[in-house]
């Protein structure tokens, strides 16, 4: 998978600009790693952070660079009331950015997603999203 990201070219600096991470305890890589490859591939310039990233560090990535998107997974989260918290959380500090929510705890617990939160269930589904991100 790292080798197929390496490979695919560096989208101009005027592209759209998405931030792929994990919340602090997700430790799972592998479908972050795949959703990186579709961004990038979709012609997205990509910033990712990886697993375990505290709210903090992506805070100041955000605003460093100016990002679009965000893409995050949630497959191991605590209570449906923290997650909500969380998913609240990054709307409100985010406002103005499009986030793009996958994982089976999401499925499980089913929060209410504020508006500028969109969940997708699969990578089809995230490919036609970022195709209308474009």
């Amino acid at each position: 998978m790292l080798v197929a990201i390496d490979g695919l070219s560096l989208a101009p600096k005027s592209a759209p600009k998405a931030i792929l991470y994990l919340p602090e305890n997700e430790l799972h890589e592998l479908s972050l790693l795949f959703f990186h490859y579709l961004a990038k591939k979709t012609g997205l310039r990509t910033y990712y952070l990886g697993q375990s990233v505290p709210f903090k560090d992506l805070k100041s990535v955000v605003e460093q660079y100016k990002a679009d998107i965000i893409v995050t997974a949630l497959t191991s989260g605590p209570s449906a009331t923290m997650m909500q918290a969380y998913l609240n959380r990054l709307s409100t500090e985010f406002a103005s950015i499009k986030i793009f929510v996958t994982g089976y705890a999401l499925k499980k617990v089913k929060p209410e997603y504020p508006a500028n939160i969109t969940f997708f269930d699969n990578a089809l589904i995230f490919k036609e999203l970022l195709n209308a991100s474009i």
